[in-house]
């Protein structure tokens, strides 16, 4: 399958999905309290970067079942391990409920909802991962129609139920419940598509499948912390800084910037396996120019259009209220989306080449001046000044992974 016709299917597995969260996000923001609908965007992003509890296991196990002959406990093995990694990420997250919503300063009127709604969000976590694994298996058999099914149903679900629990109970944790429930019928029917549940029986796991997939998911693990981190930190130190009212501004266009992100992947998930093949330098330079014009036409003319009608949009999606302090932030953010989009080849190309390790340690060297340059301007500027850090950390990251890719294909003969 070419390229484009990866891409195609794997930008319609993206784009659904946030087709249907742009309206929602937009009715909470009428629905909710400035509070209640700050909470809840958080605890979407809570999901996002829980989403690494995986420890790479997904990523690996999508290279390592493309394989001939590829063992056929590792899907039961990842299923396992992810169910247990999500367990134990939800049970730490219920005990740090209480003194989150303490640190985010929420009303003490409101507190006791806030953290029922975190708590709730907790248990979705062993939803979540296995759900996740799921997709992966497909994507190894380069099914893609079969994993961006399972991706459109699952990220349309989890807004939708989320919309339907604040609709019914009107709270953070009324909305939370309907997420969690959400997140319970996605996996239920990953599982049964095609009867895959009969091949993800736990007692067909094994240790030594584990090993392998641990060791190959290992850096890729440690970059994507490192990059979650620094796509989500951000609001959390908005938070601390201007209390949870403040983030509301902020909240609803970096969560839009962060998911305009899906298009480029849509098409570095399209690229991954062609490269990691170790095509001949010209196949190799060919692949790579497609790429590059892929994510130019999926991601220069939304960033446009919301960078030159930043105020009418959010008028018509968050309302009157939100538009113009949010109309910059979301300018800003569209810059950084653009740098953020690019930066998606050379990172991809970096891992295809088995150097994961080095991706990682780049991720590891931005996250320190990124937070310290978050913590600092948001105190001067706020919602901008978040915005302002998220764009700079991409230009950064965009220009140090070109030059990593760059060095790497010299020393590899210009493959």
């Amino acid at each position: 399958m070419s390229l484009g016709r990866r891409s195609l299917a794997n930008l319609l597995g993206a784009v659904l999905p946030v087709a249907v969260q742009v309206p929602v996000v937009g009715l909470l923001a009428r629905w909710l309290d400035a509070e209640s609908f700050s909470l809840v965007l958080l605890g979407w992003a809570l999901l996002a970067l829980a989403a690494l509890l995986d420890a790479g296991t997904t990523r690996a196990l999508v290279r390592q079942s493309s394989l001939p002959q590829a063992d056929p406990r590792l899907l039961p093995t990842a299923l396992s391990f992810t169910a247990c990694s999500g367990l134990l990420g939800a049970m730490l997250l219920w005990l740090a409920a209480p003194v989150a919503v303490a640190a985010l300063a929420v009303d003490p009127r409101a507190s006791d909802d806030a953290v029922q709604g975190l708590r709730l969000a907790a248990l979705a976590l062993p939803l979540l991962l296995p759900t996740l694994v799921l997709q992966a298996h497909w994507d190894a058999r380069e099914d893609f129609a079969e994993s961006n099914l399972q991706r459109v149903v699952a990220g349309c679900l989890l807004p939708l139920g989320t919309l339907l629990g604040a609709g019914w109970g009107g709270s953070v944790s009324s909305a939370m419940a309907g997420m969690l429930a959400s997140r319970a019928l996605a996996l239920a029917l990953a599982l049964q598509r095609r009867s895959l549940w009969r091949l993800a029986s736990p007692r067909a796991a094994r240790l030594g499948c584990l090993r392998r997939l641990l060791a190959e998911g290992g850096w890729v693990t440690v970059s994507a912390l490192a990059s979650a981190l620094m796509n989500t930190l951000d609001r959390y130190l908005l938070g601390w800084v201007r209390g949870a009212a403040g983030v509301a501004a902020y909240a609803a266009p970096s969560d839009a910037a962060n998911k305009l992100l899906t298009l480029p992947v849509a098409v570095t998930r399209g690229l991954f396996p062609a490269l990691a093949r170790r095509p001949e330098g010209s196949e190799a330079e060919a692949w790579r120019r497609q790429a590059w014009r892929w994510v130019a036409l999926v991601s220069l003319p939304p960033a446009l259009l919301a960078g030159l009608a930043a105020g009418p949009l959010l008028a018509l999606w968050l309302g009157e209220r939100w538009a113009a302090p949010a109309t910059p932030v979301l300018q800003c953010l569209m810059l950084g989306f653009v740098c953020g989009a690019f930066a998606q080849l050379p990172f991809t190309e970096v891992q295809a080449r088995g150097r994961a390790d080095a991706s990682a340690r780049l991720h590891l060297l931005e996250l320190g001046p990124f937070l310290l340059l978050a913590w600092a301007l948001c105190q001067q500027l706020g919602a901008l000044g978040a915005a302002w850090a998220w764009t700079l950390r991409n230009a950064a990251d965009l220009l140090l992974h070109l030059a990593l890719a760059a060095r790497l294909r010299r020393q590899e003969g210009g493959a």
